[in-house]
């Protein structure tokens, strides 16, 4: 199972929004035409690291070097995270979830 039809099974439809780091950005692809097909109204968030921040597992490709897979006009949005953000949401969410 893929995450699209795995995310759309656990949520019984029931999903908003899909907020997904763009590494090689086959996660937020895949994911996006999923449930894009299944809701159009879904709304798909992708993440970036900002500007000198070295956040693993993300990256901010320049446009002549994007994966091939990538389509721009499947994010409905993209924000930026800086370092310490990332740092500090990472931190919070190991205390609270």
């Amino acid at each position: 199972v893929s995450t699209g039809p795995e995310i759309w099974r656990d949520t019984e439809g029931t999903i908003t929004h899909f907020v997904s780091s763009m590494g090689t950005t086959g996660t937020i692809m895949g994911t996006s035409k999923y449930l894009k097909e299944k809701n159009p109204s879904v709304q798909i968030v992708g993440v970036h690291p900002a500007e000198g921040a070295q956040i693993p597992g993300i990256r901010k490709w320049p446009k002549e070097y994007e994966p091939a897979i990538y389509d721009s006009t499947s994010p409905d949005r993209i924000l930026e995270v800086s370092q310490p953000e990332a740092e500090e949401t990472a931190r919070r969410l190991a205390r609270e979830e």
